[in-house]
């Protein structure tokens, strides 16, 4: 007594509850929940009994909608490869200092008070 069913649980902590004008709307997403919950109820208990290690119910819940769509999960698209780098357009040294434009900008003070220059990783620095 007093205890409540791991159906309820699950529902309260994924629903598609919306608030409807039409109260068959209502039904319908409840229906829509209930059903959701007991599948992935029934899908734990068929994983436990072939031993396998079963998704989680926020997991399960995207790929069966997303099997319902017959639309696949995507996953994360992979990080680009590392030497995708800027490459310098012009050599630094062979530009005139008068053709620099380095009036207008500011510098890091900790680096300019220590006498140190920013380098990066695509412009060729020599000197």
């Amino acid at each position: 007594m007093g205890g409540a069913y791991r159906s309820d649980q699950l529902l309260q902590y994924s629903s598609a509850k919306h608030k409807a004008m039409r109260w068959y709307r209502s039904i319908f997403y409840h229906f829509l929940d209930i059903t959701t919950t007991n599948s992935f109820i029934l899908y734990k208990e068929v994983c436990l009994s072939q031993q396998k290690k079963p998704m989680t119910h926020r997991a399960f819940i995207v790929e069966l909608s997303a099997e319902l769509c017959d639309n696949p999960v995507h996953t994360a698209p992979a990080r680009a490869p590392a030497a995708r780098l800027p490459v310098s357009i012009a050599d630094v040294q062979a530009v005139s200092s008068s053709q620099r434009a380095t009036t207008g900008r500011r510098r890091c003070e900790h680096f300019h008070i220590q006498g140190r220059r920013m380098m990066w990783p695509f412009v060729s620095y020599q000197g």
